[in-house]
């Protein structure tokens, strides 16, 4: 049984009318115990349902939010990590340093992919002027 607001109002109201024809019939003791007896197989059935609450889809968010809760613990772990390696790091080669050694990586990456592309151009060009196809 699917846990919907719907479903718990039938519930709800099924209880009130059993308990209103329990105050009804309190002076016949045979409708008064037949009628408690299915209030109480109600009452079962409804804390069976309670208990079981969550429908297919608050279930597949109550796991997309426990996965995300957990990657954002990994991520807050990752960043204490790298925290403490870049005070190690610090503590060799100041920040000054690591970004010229960046900026002259950055710089002779630049200069590798000119030399290629202008090979590439070059190779281009000659197929084109000898009229040589990649077919």
């Amino acid at each position: 049984m699917k846990h919907t607001v719907s479903t718990t109002v039938k519930f709800s109201k099924a209880l009130k009318k059993i308990h209103n024809l329990k105050v009804k019939y309190s002076n016949n003791s045979i409708l008064f115990s037949a009628l408690s007896d299915i209030y109480s197989d109600i009452e079962l059935l409804f804390d069976m349902y309670n208990k079981n609450k969550l429908t297919d889809k608050e279930k597949a968010i109550l796991i997309e939010v426990k996965k995300e809760k957990v990657a954002q613990k990994v991520r807050e772990s990752y960043k204490k990590k790298l925290r403490k390696k870049e005070i190690q790091l610090n503590k060799i080669m100041s920040p000054r340093a690591r970004s010229n050694i960046g900026y002259l990586r950055y710089n002779a990456r630049k200069e590798l992919n000119k030399k290629v592309m202008h090979t590439v151009n070059v190779k281009f060009n000659a197929k084109k002027i000898l009229g040589i196809s990649d077919k």
